[in-house]
């Protein structure tokens, strides 16, 4: 059975013609976007964005699928809100599933910093096994209901809620990585938890996304501190450019999930740009992807093999 997104264009015997004609259920998925597209009605910028944004997480989890299997690894991948603002989550589930159904190793497709109910609930009807619902800019008590609310619906669906307290800002600003008032309460941590019932829990303690204008020194004794006293898992965003020492020991102390992206997008550009300056790209799009794609695999098991100081493999 093809993907929703796909039946909804084609019919089964567009499908079938199609299958005839050499076309891979990727290939499917991807005539259909670019028919949806059409029948919106956007323009050539509207499209190139999309995509561009396809292409690029297309890469990643191709990519990340190849490294756990290689590691003999699970690995999570991940969509966020701007991601599928471009194309719905189904789309990119449709990739993470042909990575997952050809993998020996768990593959999660997790939708990062939900900032919404809706777009919770959506992600729980395509299929999505984990949800991050980030209300770490509201008070701690609306942060609690908006979690708590999304919490009481995944359960139907058998998926696990990812929720934020404190709140990890952007690496462009200094405040944003020193200013401990962001930064979670342990007995802040301890009420939330209780109170949401949810399965992880993303902690602020002087990280922050995207490119860091300084060093960041993780606080690791609040690290320690949490650990101790919430008995779920621990999520560690914006670990672009953080000191490996600081993640090992990060690990040590109990932290089980990192999030990057930063890191891995620039050494994506720096390989695209590399072949562009050697006048290696000859207009094929797919090409360029194979051709960069050992340079992000290795990527990728750099840092599996970084954050798996115990050697884990299934």
């Amino acid at each position: 059975m093809y993907p929703k997104e796909v039946r909804e264009i084609f019919s089964d015997e567009e499908i079938e013609q199609l299958k005839e004609d050499g076309y891979s259920e990727r290939d499917l998925i991807g005539l259909a976007l670019f028919k949806r597209m059409i029948d919106m009605g956007l323009t050539d910028e509207e499209m190139d964005m999309i995509f561009f944004q396809s292409f690029t997480e297309t890469i990643e989890e191709y990519c990340g699928s190849e490294a756990a299997e290689e590691l003999n690894s699970p690995v999570i991948m991940q969509t966020t809100p701007s991601t599928v603002k471009y194309a719905d989550v189904e789309f990119f589930l449709a990739n993470a599933k042909v990575a997952a159904e050809k993998a020996n190793v768990p593959i999660a497709m997790h939708l990062d910093h939900g900032n919404s109910f809706e777009l919770a609930i959506k992600a729980f009807r395509a299929g999505y096994t984990s949800v991050m619902i980030d209300g770490s800019t509201k008070s701690f008590q609306e942060n609690v209901e908006l979690t708590k609310n999304v919490v009481r619906v995944a359960k139907v669906f058998g998926v696990d809620v990812e929720a934020e307290l404190g709140h990890v800002g952007n690496g462009d600003s200094i405040d944003a990585i020193d200013n401990t008032n962001y930064y979670t309460k342990v007995e802040d941590a301890v009420r939330f938890v209780e109170q949401t019932g949810c399965d992880s829990l993303a902690i602020a303690v002087g990280n922050a996304h995207g490119p860091y204008v300084k060093t960041p020194n993780l606080d690791l004794e609040r690290i320690y501190a949490i650990r101790k006293k919430v008995n779920i898992p621990l999520v560690l965003h914006g670990c672009s450019d953080i000191p490996e020492e600081q993640m090992k020991e990060a690990v040590n102390l109990g932290m089980s999930k990192f999030n990057i992206a930063t890191e891995y997008f620039r050494t994506m550009y720096q390989s695209i740009e590399k072949r562009i300056n050697n006048q290696e790209f000859e207009g094929n799009g797919v090409k360029l992807m194979y051709d960069i794609k050992e340079e992000m695999i290795d990527f990728v098991i750099q840092k599996i093999r970084l954050l798996n100081p115990n050697k884990y493999s299934m």
